[in-house]
């Protein structure tokens, strides 16, 4: 039997729905539910394009829940065409209004057939988490976008499509994706990054025109299988985030074989992104070895995030695992079925805010790579903690990069410094103790 969740870490479909939105340029989520939704995106998610209280939203009361708010949602829609400015409106249906059956597809295409560039999607909460809202909402303006505009299907060879790395969802999102933009670049490649800086429209009319879609988690999947069903695109799917010179020079091949590149141009990039790893690595060693930073650590987040930094961790650093925790939202029976398929030992699947503490605390761990949510037993074990998934309430991040060349280096600084901080406060709370002993 399921049971409730303590202070999960994902948020519902509607949520990650206007999270993707919110991050095109020019294209406006209308929410067609409470005013509780957008409120809430205001204060869980403050970096962003759209504070949560600009959102135009129907927030419907109990007139609209007992006698049905399609009405309103139209009156929404074609006021919010008037007043704000975009290239693409996208109706979202929250939990209260997928209850009472409004029909949310007919009045985009109502608006539709005013010569409107309006498309929908159905976001109620209680269907899923964030991920499934980014899963959902993708697939619905790559399905829908034909109907409101042209879209370019002429193959192009060098553009590859990015999918399954999640805005908000993944606190370097920004980053990465122009870690990834970079990095293929550098090989002769165009990069469809579709969020951020830049990206608007005229990057989804491209998407049926790329040769290939890189998938980056399980949550891009279903956007690859799409994209290939309907305008035969291959994808290739990672299991974990390319991170650090071996697994990123690992994944440059595959897709200089797949796409057949000049592996000359690609092999000479690959080398001098090893050599500045190398020196950076060489810079810190001696901190390394004075401190002592072989640790026996334990990691929590989204599971191709956890892959990716572990691996680097392990193969480059050579930290050793201690547990992972792996908190995709994925069900009771999909969780228990991975469990007992899995291939390495001390692998959990948890969303519970307490089962990942008691987690934690049953291994032996001497550092935790995972959210502020582990910041209270990282405390109670008196062990540090880098933060490297969602939520991060500590630190605003506007571009940084946890994936990639770039990355690792990140992650070197970024870990340096947590291991260093937590020694010298070790040290000075000793120094305190014993000069209390003296006195």
């Amino acid at each position: 039997m399921s049971q409730g969740l303590e202070k999960s870490r994902n948020s519902c479909a509607l949520q990650g729905a206007i999270n993707v939105l919110s991050e095109v340029h020019r294209v406006v989520p209308i929410v067609h539910s409470t005013a509780g939704c957008t409120i809430q995106q205001a204060l869980v998610n403050r970096v962003s394009s759209h504070s949560g209280f600009d959102i135009p939203s129907t927030n419907i009361i109990e007139k609209q829940v007992i006698f049905g708010g399609g009405s309103r949602l139209r009156e929404e829609i074609k006021n919010t065409v008037k007043v704000v400015e975009g290239d693409l409106y996208v109706a979202l249906s929250g939990c209260s209004s997928e209850l009472v059956g409004d029909d949310v597809i007919t009045m985009a295409k109502e608006a539709q057939e005013q010569g409107e560039p309006v498309i929908y999607f159905k976001a109620p909460g209680f269907k899923g988490k964030t991920h499934l809202g980014y899963e959902g909402v993708v697939n619905a303006i790559i399905n829908q976008l034909p109907q409101v505009t042209k879209v370019n299907t002429e193959k192009d060879l060098k553009l590859v499509n990015i999918f399954g790395i999640i805005p908000g969802q993944d606190i370097n999102w920004i980053g990465n994706l122009e870690e990834l933009k970079r990095i293929l670049e550098a090989i002769g490649l165009k990069a469809n990054i579709l969020f951020g800086f830049g990206q608007g429209i005229e990057q989804w009319k491209d998407v049926p025109s790329a040769a290939l879609n890189l998938v980056f988690s399980k949550w891009g999947i279903a956007v690859g299988e799409n994209l290939k069903k309907n305008y035969g695109i291959p994808f290739l799917t990672l299991k974990a985030n390319p991170v650090g010179a071996h697994d990123t020079a690992k994944f440059i091949s595959e897709v200089v074989e797949i796409l057949d590149l000049d592996k000359e141009k690609a092999r000479e990039f690959i080398n001098n992104e090893k050599k500045k790893e190398e020196y950076y690595l060489n810079n810190i060693f001696s901190l390394y070895v004075d401190y002592n930073f072989y640790k026996t650590y334990g990691i929590v987040g989204d599971e191709s995030i956890v892959n990716g930094i572990s691996s680097f961790l392990t193969k480059t650093l050579g930290l050793s695992t201690g547990v992972k925790v792996f908190t995709d939202p994925i069900g009771e029976e999909a969780k228990e079925a991975l469990e007992n398929e899995k291939s390495e030992e001390n692998v959990y699947y948890a969303e519970d805010f307490d089962e990942i503490e008691d987690i934690l605390k049953a291994n032996d761990i001497e550092l935790i790579l995972g959210s502020s949510l582990e910041k209270s037993i990282s405390e109670a074990l008196n062990i540090p903690l880098q933060v490297v998934s969602c939520p991060e309430v500590d630190n605003i991040i506007l571009n940084r990069s946890y994936i990639g060349f770039n990355g690792a280096i990140n992650i070197l600084e970024d870990l340096t410094t947590v291991l260093l901080n937590h020694h010298r406060k070790s040290e000075e709370k000793l120094r305190k103790e014993i000069n209390a002993l003296i006195i």
